[in-house]
């Protein structure tokens, strides 16, 4: 079968779906990642054939838009739920929908897809679905805070689109895919299979430090470029700050080297390497902490490690609050709370030295390892799949 997979233009939404598209590829399969040139390229990296439509989207230039006076995202309350009003950042994903789905119906027509794989919040997929009779499956990427307030603004927002089309209305999906462990997943996020993270997080050499056994307690530090490049970097140096101020604890700080002098210097006790893939090392560390990114969460939890989440925007928020609820992690979800140096620190400790969070972290990744693996999940994608016309 022929499986066409469209996401929002946002990478990190696109890279859980990998292992699926890898599984599909392996079966006989083929895959075609569509959307804009700057997403699909690295679905390109991970082996799939891609197709770039329309312009570079730059979702950094999005959100930093709303940005002054070198304050963060946090600090200044966008792109936070409020009362769970999610529409600032659905706005962005319904816009673009409206943009590029005329580009990806042609590409539809001519290239004939059986089935369609998109993220919850990508509504091309959806009315391209209903125009061609294609079924759509939905692969989330992490804790599910969005999707039925997406779904209602897009019913709001695009009859018009979809009538110029000639789509009558804006289906569902027929399967839900869900990569969260059922455990961590908010509650009432609607109904999904689960399916086991597989990590695609990027590839990379080994870095030769990962084999030394660490010679104190190991914590990784990582917060990804997004964060860092949105007036982020002040809140790297309070971290590292706080790990100098614990002499018992070395940390691995994966910082892009464009960040690294402006970083300032080090102590000692601190690594700071180029990003490389979590999976690498983490089994190493005793703890991570990170800004509340899906990928990282999900890496984390399957390799059973302690988290501790700065969250900034959107569902961070909530992937902070549920690891908290399940006790493999704390979240600091305050702006003075990530302002305080000591609070940070203290955070940290908390993580190493209760051995009730290291359980739970351990059973989280019991609990990931007891999902079905992507190639599980194939045969059930075959049967929802419309039969290929002529056979």
């Amino acid at each position: 079968m022929r499986v066409l997979l469209i996401t929002t233009p946002v990478t990190t939404h696109l890279t859980p779906i990998f292992p699926t598209a890898w599984a599909l590829k392996s079966a006989g399969h083929r895959v075609l990642a569509a959307g804009h040139p700057d997403v699909v390229v690295v679905a390109e990296r991970a082996g799939l054939p891609t197709w770039p439509v329309g312009a570079p989207f730059y979702i950094r230039e999005q959100m930093a838009g709303h940005l002054v006076d070198g304050r963060r995202p946090i600090e200044l309350g966008v792109y936070r739920d409020v009362n769970g009003n999610w529409d600032a950042l659905n706005k962005i994903w319904v816009d673009d929908a409206r943009a590029m789905v005329r580009q990806y119906l042609e590409l539809a027509r001519a290239w004939d897809p059986d089935l369609i794989i998109t993220d919850p919040l990508e509504f091309s997929g959806r009315m391209i679905g209903a125009l061609l009779e294609v079924p759509v499956v939905h692969h989330r990427w992490g804790v599910d805070v969005f999707t039925e307030q997406a779904d209602g603004l897009a019913r709001r927002a695009l009859p018009m689109t979809m009538a110029d089309l000639g789509a009558d209305d804006l289906p569902g999906p027929v399967l839900t895919l869900d990569p969260t462990p059922p455990s961590l997943q908010i509650e009432g996020a609607p109904p999904a299979r689960a399916i086991r993270h597989v990590h695609a997080n990027g590839s990379g050499p080994l870095p030769a430090w990962a084999l030394r056994p660490p010679e104190r307690r190991r914590v990784c530090l990582s917060f990804g470029r997004l964060t860092t490049s949105l007036n982020g970097l002040p809140l790297v140096r309070r971290v590292v700050d706080a790990v100098a101020g614990l002499p018992d604890v070395e940390a691995i700080l994966t910082l892009e080297p464009e960040f690294q002098e402006a970083l300032g210097p080090v102590p000692s006790q601190v690594r700071v390497v180029a990003p490389v893939p979590l999976e690498l090392f983490l089994g190493t560390c005793d703890a991570i902490v990170h800004h509340g990114g899906s990928t990282t969460c999900m890496t984390a939890a399957e390799i059973g490690v302690p988290q501790l989440v700065l969250p900034g925007w959107g569902d961070t928020f909530a992937l902070g609050e549920r690891l908290t609820a399940v006790g493999a992690g704390r979240s600091i979800g305050r702006v003075v709370g990530q302002g305080n140096i000591r609070a940070i620190g203290e955070a940290i400790r908390a993580l190493l030295d209760d051995p009730a969070h290291r359980t739970a972290a351990r059973r989280l990744a019991e609990e990931v390892a007891a999902l079905p693996t992507p190639a599980q999940i194939v045969p059930e994608l075959e049967k929802l799949a419309r039969p290929r016309r002529g056979v």
